[in-house]
């Protein structure tokens, strides 16, 4: 019983500022013990709230900061901070501190991120999709005869465009919402009904068989696999720096398989 005695006591010789902030602290709830505690608590903060100075004022704290100040040589973060850097660019873990998980539960929270990550990234493709198809609906315009196709910003400016920038938009906007550079393809296809081209995005999420991002619906109004899409040819693959033949692995020889080479790339 002499602890809450001295709270008390400690409270009594304070400020007359300290005295107002425990004067004015939410009481808690009220049962047996309960008040010697409160005043224990409210005096505790208010001290440490003027031994900081102007830095947290009664009242709450900064809501604006300069948030890219150049640490002190001082600086207690530093040196954590300057090894975890050094470790995620050289890709080195460095020593661990404890025993390294192995068995199960390490497997377990690998499954749980791998297939939380690849639901996540879906559920974005899929809402990338449907808004692309929305501004088609919208803002298709025919190409006037001779095709150019635009950069994104001349998409943009213009205020629409036919399926190929729509589909550069798409392909865009994925990457501005991080998607990797090494995942993400355009496509030109051609249905094998009436030899209409048309372009599309493709999302590498895992292995050889791509979804497919059709800007228009003209090929698929669903996120679905270029596998699951019957009469469509792809011709061409390529990105903004690299260009693929798209050949039938049965057709292709070792050496010419378009997702051997892509493969090759994306692990480098």
């Amino acid at each position: 019983m002499g602890e809450p005695t001295r709270c008390r006591d400690l409270a009594a010789e304070t400020t007359p500022e300290a005295r107002r902030l425990v004067a004015g602290s939410r009481p808690l709830q009220r049962r047996a013990g309960a008040e010697p505690v409160r005043r224990c608590l409210a005096a505790g903060l208010a001290i440490l709230a003027l031994g900081l100075g102007s830095c947290v004022a009664p009242g709450g704290t900064p809501k604006e900061y300069s948030w890219f100040e150049a640490p002190s040589q001082r600086d207690p973060w530093r040196k954590p901070i300057r090894d975890w850097q050094g470790r995620v660019r050289s890709r080195d873990p460095g020593p661990r501190l404890g025993p390294v998980p192995i068995g199960q539960e390490s497997e377990s929270l690998a499954r749980a991120y791998a297939g939380f990550l690849e639901a996540e990234q879906r559920r974005q493709v899929q809402a990338v999709q449907e808004w692309i198809q929305a501004q088609a609906r919208a803002h298709f315009v025919p190409d006037p005869g001779i095709d150019i196709w635009p950069t994104t910003d001349e998409v943009l400016e213009a205020g629409g465009d036919d399926c190929d920038g729509l589909a550069f938009l798409a392909h865009r906007l994925l990457r501005e919402l991080g998607f990797e550079e090494r995942d993400l393809y355009l496509a030109v296809v051609r249905r094998d009904s009436d030899a209409l081209h048309h372009m599309v995005g493709l999302w590498f999420a895992d292995g050889d068989d791509p979804w497919i991002i059709d800007p228009t619906g003209a090929m698929t109004t669903d996120l679905m696999r270029m596998s699951r899409v019957e009469g469509w040819e792809p011709l061409a693959v390529f990105s903004e720096t690299e260009h693929y033949r798209a050949l039938p692995q049965i057709a292709a020889r070792p050496d010419e398989r378009t997702r051997a080479v892509g493969s090759d790339r994306r692990q480098r």
